[in-house]
């Protein structure tokens, strides 16, 4: 077993089309490649990021979410921002983590917004949060897989609550569970 120790903090670990992705403050997006941590190429981009969270975006871009930005479109080489009808939203509410959804769209969680969904395009979908029924979401989150209706996490004054979510097709099917800021 290879171990790996941080020279600064390591954030998350992803894995996107079979490679191994990680981050650490201060150097930036990093991949596993054997027994090898290496920076990839443009990866210092993202040196002053925090939760890096990549996925598949098309057959040769990656979408990453990074914790208070916006999102960026990495094709292994070059960073380029996407721009998204929700941009404003997401820089004032503070993207914190994401989620890929099934048919292609993005549930994007925020510290103080609850969260957003997005189309694969970028157009907006849906924010969900107390004008959807959610009084005072502190963050909603990650996407699981389970039968009913959808059901939603939320986070109040540090205590969880599940919440019905309505009129949510694009999460027919899913619940959404928790994940603590």
């Amino acid at each position: 077993m290879q171990v790996w120790v941080a020279k600064t903090r390591f954030e998350a670990l992803s894995e996107v089309r079979g490679r191994i992705y990680t981050s650490q403050t201060g150097i930036g997006l990093q991949e596993i490649a054997g027994d090898e941590l290496q920076v990839v190429p443009g990866g210092a981009a993202y040196k002053n990021s925090r939760l890096l969270f990549p996925y598949p975006y098309d057959e040769r871009r990656i979408l990453v979410s990074a914790r208070k930005e916006t999102l960026i479109l990495y094709d292994g080489g070059k960073v380029n921002p996407f721009p998204t009808q929700a941009d404003d939203y997401l820089k004032k509410s503070e993207l914190f983590t994401s989620a890929a959804l099934p048919n292609g769209s993005f549930c994007l969680n925020t510290l103080r917004g609850g969260a957003v969904i997005l189309e694969h395009d970028g157009r907006l979908r849906r924010i969900i949060n107390k004008d959807s029924g959610i009084q005072k979401p502190d963050g909603l989150c990650r996407l699981r897989r389970s039968g009913g209706s959808p059901m939603a996490w939320t986070w109040l004054r540090h205590h969880p609550r599940r919440r019905q979510l309505p009129d949510l097709p694009v999460l027919s099917g899913y619940r959404l569970r928790h994940c603590s800021p």
